[in-house]
């Protein structure tokens, strides 16, 4: 009996202990479990939520803000923000990852099947596959009815006129943030603007912009040039009508086309804008009275000057009065006129005329003018006739436009709802009488001298031609120019500068070899006035401009 008793209280121990090293088996599961769970918590509140650098660029970008419309000066739609949609991944979610990147990819032929595959990879919690679908990529991606697929409400920004004025507009990039053109300078204001349902109004008419770059455009493939650029300004307002550099690129599709083409010739480059500066030279003289209209130059030989000769382009031989040297465009008598102005006083001018100082135009693409050396009398006279200066197509139409309107320096602009007053960008630079004196030389030019093929009749075009050639690293290239015209109208009465570009062009048959500004710039002057004139309500007529200069001025004798 008591050897029943002890077996049964042996039996009891062993249960007791067996229990136990299970008990205590059970609970070390339990705490490995426990501790797997709070692992996986971690990672995905904090590790997964936060992510790498490299994981957090590939997650969801925030919905675009909607922008402010931009409009051309009659209310034409320019860029616009309109509703879209962003398809985006929740792997968590997917019911069959490898079919609906399979049927994705099918939808969307322009992402590749591994980049989709990709992103359905259970590796993220959620990632971007494609922004701004179109309505029918967004009904045939929901019917695949994987609720693992989300979309996202958003905004794309149109540009509705395609390249048209692509460097005043500018674009946005994929953050929806603008990048160039007003876009990229006036992009928190847009951003403001559209929350407000405003809309910002350009100066550029629309109109006149396609006749500028159509009209460039043809000149640039007669003549197979490189480049074009082109501007149009109201001279009493400084208001850009036009702003043309080519080749352009489309808003829309940004990435098809070169990055070069987004240069912006009209405002960051620069360029030795050759005899136009003889515009400037000759006013300046005559309103500080260092010359008269009577005085007369000796260009019957070349100017020597430290070394150096300066030879005329269309050589006369002859002595030449005031206003033949705008009329025959002679470097030699350009010189002489600025010497006589002095290195300081030259300099000065140039300065007032807003020159050699940056543009104020509501853009970053923008260049310092360019020169080098001391501003000596080597620099005073090559800088005379447009050469050792470089500035920018708006630096030159803007100086221009002082000369023409009265005298007054408007700086330019390209919005019709400027902020800033127009005294408050205005500087007298000339009187009124030297700048009524220098319109009818510039139509004399027209009429008379190099810029005969921008005349169109009835509209009094006036203007002067402008020829360098392109720097190097080895010196000047004799084989490649800039042509350059500018051109205003109606000169009784001027009120629109238009100044174009060729950048190397060509001659052709129809030039007789040449490929100076009068024969390939001159003429897209004169096609743009005749497109554009009625547009803006100029009307042709049969009157000319009075022109007072002494006629015998005009021939001058060969005696002083």
């Amino acid at each position: 009996m008591k050897r029943a008793t002890l077996h049964i209280e042996g039996q009891r121990k062993a249960a007791l202990e067996i229990g136990r090293e299970r008990l205590a088996l059970l609970l070390l599961v339990f705490s490995f479990a426990f501790i797997g769970l709070s692992f996986r918590l971690f990672q995905l509140t904090v590790i997964e939520a936060n992510g790498s650098r490299e994981d957090v660029a590939l997650q969801v970008a925030a919905p675009h803000q909607v922008r402010a419309d931009i409009l051309d000066r009659n209310g034409v739609l320019l860029a616009t923000s309109v509703p879209s949609v962003t398809l985006t991944v929740r792997p968590s979610k997917l019911i069959d990852p490898a079919g609906t990147a399979e049927k994705i990819a099918a939808i969307l032929p322009d992402l590749s099947p591994s980049f989709v595959a990709d992103r359905l990879s259970k590796r993220r919690r959620l990632a971007q596959i494609k922004q701004h679908l179109t309505p029918q990529q967004h009904y045939l991606l929901n019917a695949i009815g994987d609720p693992g697929l989300e979309f996202v409400r958003d905004y794309k920004r149109v540009y509705p006129n395609g390249a048209l004025a692509a460097h005043a507009i500018g674009f946005t990039d994929g953050d929806g943030k603008g990048r160039m053109g007003v876009e990229g300078f006036l992009n928190e204001k847009l951003e403001a603007l559209g929350e407000d349902q405003g809309a910002l109004r350009l100066t550029i008419d629309s109109r006149v912009q396609h006749v500028m770059e159509d009209e460039l455009w043809r000149a640039m493939t007669k003549h197979e040039a490189v480049g074009g650029a082109g501007v149009i300004l109201d001279i009493y307002t400084g208001e850009i009508l036009a702003m043309a550099s080519l080749p352009d690129f489309d808003p829309n599709a940004v990435a098809r086309a070169p990055v070069s083409y987004q240069n912006n010739r009209v405002t960051k480059d620069t360029y030795e804008l050759g005899s136009i500066f003889k515009i400037f030279t000759l006013a300046g003289a005559l309103d500080r009275n260092v010359i008269r209209m009577d005085d007369r130059f000796d260009a019957t030989e070349p100017l020597k000057i430290a070394g150096f000769r300066i030879r005329d382009d269309h050589p006369q031989n002859r002595w030449l009065s005031t206003p033949e040297v705008l009329l025959h465009s002679s470097n030699i008598a350009s010189g002489q006129i600025a010497l006589k102005m002095g290195a300081d006083n030259h300099r000065a001018f140039l300065q007032e005329l807003g020159l050699l100082d940056n543009l104020s135009i509501e853009l970053n693409e923008i260049s310092s003018p360019r020169y080098a050396g001391r501003w000596g009398d080597v620099k005073t006279v090559t800088v005379s006739y447009g050469h050792g200066l470089a500035v920018s197509q708006l630096h030159a139409a803007q100086a221009s436009a002082a000369i023409l309107n009265g005298g007054t320096l408007i700086r330019a602009t390209l919005m019709a709802d400027d902020p800033i007053s127009q005294d408050a960008r205005s500087t007298r630079v000339i009187s009124p009488d030297t700048s009524k004196v220098m319109r009818e030389l510039l139509r004399l030019v027209v009429l008379d001298g190099t810029g005969s093929k921008a005349d169109v009749p009835g509209y009094r075009v006036g203007g002067k031609t402008g020829t360098a050639e392109k720097p190097s690293a080895k010196g000047y290239r004799k084989d490649a120019n800039m042509a350059s015209f500018m051109g205003a109208f109606p000169m009784d009465d001027p009120r629109y500068v238009v100044l174009a570009t060729l950048d190397e062009a060509k001659a052709t048959k129809d030039t007789f070899g040449f490929a100076g500004a009068g024969w390939v710039a001159a003429p897209v002057v004169g096609n743009v006035v005749l497109r554009a004139a009625p547009i803006l309500g100029v009307e042709p007529s049969e009157r000319d401009v009075d022109i007072t200069v002494d006629p015998l001025l005009l021939v001058a004798s060969d005696r002083r």
